[in-house]
């Protein structure tokens, strides 16, 4: 079973996912590490250079050639986006969507990202979101959690839903 962890910037995908793949004896990846490292670029080159559209065929790409088993994902903040990559992620394991407010993603991101150059941008972006994140398997509010709360509640909804949940 792999496991895509989902949600906007300062969800603390990474952060989960390291901690969760740990407990679950299993791999890790974060996309966003992997593409940088495939291509040499850092994540911001791409957008600073206007070519988002060839970033996010590297995320496809990746989930497209994906055939790991027992792999904790950690996504892009926009890879959920598309319904191609969603159909993707579900046909290769679990999509699990760490639930932030964006009030709590201000405060964590400090709009150091690519694509939250100034405040209007987060906004739309988060209500833009939003949408494709709910077809998640799983959505797990963050807000007030720790990594470890947070690890702990995902490993008892997979049991719910799967055989392999870590029970």
């Amino acid at each position: 079973m792999n496991i895509f962890l989902i949600g906007f910037m300062g969800s603390g995908k990474s952060s989960v996912g390291k901690k969760l793949s740990k407990e679950m004896n299993y791999n890790f990846i974060d996309t966003d590490n992997f593409i940088e490292k495939q291509t040499n670029r850092k994540i911001e080159d791409f957008f600073d250079k206007g070519e988002e559209k060839i970033f996010r065929k590297k995320e496809k790409e990746f989930l497209q050639n994906f055939n790991s088993e027992n792999t904790i994902i950690s996504t892009g903040g926009g890879m959920a986006c598309s319904a191609k990559n969603i159909t993707l992620m579900k046909k290769k394991g679990v999509i699990v969507y760490l639930f932030i407010t964006l009030k709590e993603a201000i405060k964590r991101t400090h709009f150091n990202r690519p694509l939250l150059k100034n405040r209007g941008n987060i906004d739309s972006l988060f209500k833009k979101r939003l949408h494709f994140y709910k077809n998640a398997n799983i959505i797990i509010s963050i807000d007030k959690k720790t990594v470890e709360d947070v690890s702990r509640r995902i490993k008892a909804l997979l049991c719910y839903i799967t055989p392999e949940g870590g029970c």
